[in-house]
Order: structure tokens, then C-alpha cells, then sequence
């Protein structure tokens, strides 16, 4: 399995680096403690921390994977089960800052005993990912149901050439992106990046199958899930329909068992087209999951 594979891989390459020994060509010298952990910390805390912003380290790529695949990969599999996955006759899934692909891990787990087919179309702009890609894409290449197509690009350039032109996707996975949208300013920019989603995507979604959009995060308002909740609204303003199914630990924010909504669209002839059921979470991460019919 691509998990197991992925994780001994990266094991390996890291006990075999200068982790945790960085020398004077350390991109992050002045608050570098040879120790990669702290490195993520700096990444993930950088509104409150100093160092780095981004995985900007080959090391810290690999450090991310060892910690969080199984983690990442399971919160996919906690959302699926909240939908009749066998309504869906293939998975074909546009992936947004995939990462080493924990979505993939996930869906692969899935398809394991099915003859169902995995079509995998994943961004993340980070160039460092690219072995990690590379590995990926050549495992797939010896699994009969499953195509993955990894690219190092800035999703906003890549809809801003009207891309996905060629390929209608059923699902769409945003994991772990928006919060980091916080380290460079990009947040300004989430309520674009659903725009286009539903323009670019979901518009030309398949005639025989509902669309999934999965978003898994950081549950904090202060990291972007206080805008999750306008999906919801452009969606149905769109003309969409569907089901909704929150997770958070805070049943009284903006992700709980109220759905909030603008007062202009709570008013809207097509408010509560979409469905909305909150699931309290016991975890530090949150999600959204929505199927279109």
C-alpha cells in the first residue's frame, strides 16, 4: 500500500540526511534548533511563533510526512464515511495543496477490494514536493486502478489558465490548505478560491454522480474556518443542492450546530438548499464535508 511504501521511503531518506546536524547552508539559521520538530511548529504556530513560514526544507517535508500521513489520511476516511461512497461509480479527485497526497492514501484504502478506478489530479506549489511526487506518481503507475497526476503550481495561476479544462472530477479535497493560506497572506484570496472551484470544477461536474467537497483543517477561527461557511452560501447561490456535515469542537462558533450564514443570504429564496448537520469533534481539527446532488 502507498502508505506503508511512502512512509519507509521517507524514513529512510531521513536517517540517511543532515536532519537534526544543519550546517551553514540552513535556510533558517537564526531560529533553527536541529530539531525538525520545532521547525514545524514555527510553521504551524507562525502567527504567534518566529522562524519559518513555509516547508521550505527538504528535511521538514519529511519530518511533515512521518508525522502526519496516518493522521491526514484518516480524517479523509472520517469524512467518507459520512456519505454512501458506492453512489459514486468512480473517484476522480482534484486535490488542492495536496502535499505527499494523504486524500490518495485514503481513497486507495477504499478502492483496495472494488473494481472502482482512482483518477488524482493534485497541486501544491511547494517545487520541493517534487520527489516526493515523483515517488508517488511511480507507485501508482504499477496500481491497475488508480492514475495520479502531481504538479508543483500555485492553484490560482493554474485556474487562472481555465484549467481543469480536460477532466471532469466528482470530488474535490482542500486539506490543511486554507490555514496555511495565514503564513502568506493568501487568506485574502479563499472566498477567489471558491469561486473558482465552483466555476472552473464543479460547474462541469459528471451527469452521473454527485460531487464531494471535502475541506479538513485546523479548527480555529483565526486560521480561515470562519470562512468555510460561504461555500455554503455561493454554493447554494449558484443553484446548487445538497447535504451538509460539520465537525468542530465549538457547537456555538461559525462551523456548529447553527449553520451561519450572511443576513442577506438567510433571507435568500435559496437558503437551506443545502442541508446542514454539525457532529461536535473531539479533536483539534475540523471539517466540512457537502455532497451535490
Amino acid at each position: 500500500m502507498l502508505k506503508d511504501q511512502l512512509l519507509e521511503y521517507c524514513q529512510d531518506a531521513l536517517i540517511n540526511s543532515n536532519a537534526g546536524h544543519c550546517d551553514c547552508s540552513c535556510n533558517n539559521k537564526e531560529y533553527c534548533y536541529h530539531d525538525c520538530q520545532q521547525c514545524l511548529d514555527q510553521v504551524h504556530w507562525h502567527s504567534s511563533s518566529e522562524g519559518r513560514s513555509d516547508y521550505n526544507c527538504p528535511w521538514l517535508l519529511l519530518t511533515y510526512i512521518l508525522h502526519f500521513t496516518e493522521r491526514y489520511s484518516q480524517q479523509i476516511t472520517d469524512a467518507l464515511d459520512l456519505v454512501d461512497i458506492d453512489r459514486y461509480p468512480y473517484y476522480n479527485i482534484f486535490s488542492i495543496g495536496c502535499g505527499a497526497a494523504p486524500d490518495l492514501i485514503a481513497f486507495e484504502e477504499l478502492v483496495q477490494n472494488s473494481d472502482k478506478t482512482v483518477y488524482y489530479k493534485g497541486y501544491d506549489r511547494n517545487p520541493l514536493w517534487e520527489p516526493i511526487h515523483d515517488y508517488i506518481e511511480n507507485y501508482t503507475n504499477g496500481t491497475p486502478n488508480i492514475t495520479a497526476k502531481l504538479r508543483r503550481a500555485d492553484i490560482f495561476d493554474v485556474f487562472a489558465d481555465r484549467k481543469p479544462a480536460h477532466q471532469r472530477y466528482n470530488i474535490v479535497v482542500l486539506e490543511y490548505l486554507l490555514s496555511h493560506f495565514y503564513n502568506d497572506g493568501q487568506n485574502t484570496h479563499i472566498h477567489q478560491l471558491f469561486q473558482y472551484i465552483i466555476d472552473n470544477i464543479i460547474s462541469n461536474k459528471p451527469d452521473n454522480s454527485p460531487f464531494l467537497i471535502i475541506i479538513a483543517d485546523i479548527d480555529s477561527c483565526k486560521k480561515g474556518r470562519n470562512q468555510w461557511r460561504d461555500l455554503l452560501d455561493m454554493l447554494e447561490d449558484a443553484g446548487y443542492h445538497g447535504t451538509a456535515y460539520a465537525r468542530s469542537a465549538h457547537p456555538i462558533g461559525d462551523l456548529g450546530a447553527t449553520r451561519w450564514s450572511s443576513w442577506a443570504h438567510k433571507h435568500s429564496p435559496s437558503y437551506g438548499n443545502i442541508s446542514y448537520h454539525y457532529f461536535e469533534s473531539d479533536s483539534n481539527a475540523a471539517q466540512l464535508i457537502i455532497e451535490l446532488e
